[in-house]
C-alpha cells in the first residue's frame, strides 16, 4: 500500500471514530456498540454498511431503540466517500 492509500484510509476511521463519539455504531451481520465503544478497525473494513444510533426510548421489551443521530450521519458520508475513494485507486 502506498503513502496516499494509507493517509486517506485514516482519514475515513477518524470520521468514523467522530461519528461513534456522537452515538453508537452497528453494522450488519455484526453485533450492536454501545456509544463511546472501541472498535476494531480491520473488522470496519469490512463492513458492508454502517449506521449511527442514539438511544431513543425503551422499547416494549425494555431493550433500547435507537436513531441515527445527524452528527453521526454526516461523520458517516464523509468516512465512506473517503473509503470508496481510497478503494477506487
Amino acid at each position: 500500500m502506498n503513502l496516499i492509500y494509507n493517509r486517506k484510509k485514516t482519514n475515513a476511521f477518524k470520521a468514523l471514530e467522530e461519528a461513534i463519539e456522537h452515538g453508537g455504531i452497528q453494522a450488519v451481520g455484526h453485533r450492536m456498540r454501545k456509544p463511546g465503544e472501541r472498535v476494531n478497525w480491520p473488522e470496519v473494513s469490512k463492513l458492508v454498511e454502517v449506521e449511527y444510533l442514539e438511544p431513543r426510548q425503551d422499547g416494549p421489551r425494555g431493550g433500547k431503540r435507537y436513531h441515527a443521530t445527524h452528527e453521526g450521519k454526516l461523520a458517516y458520508k464523509e468516512a465512506m466517500s473517503l473509503l470508496l475513494e481510497t478503494n477506487h485507486e
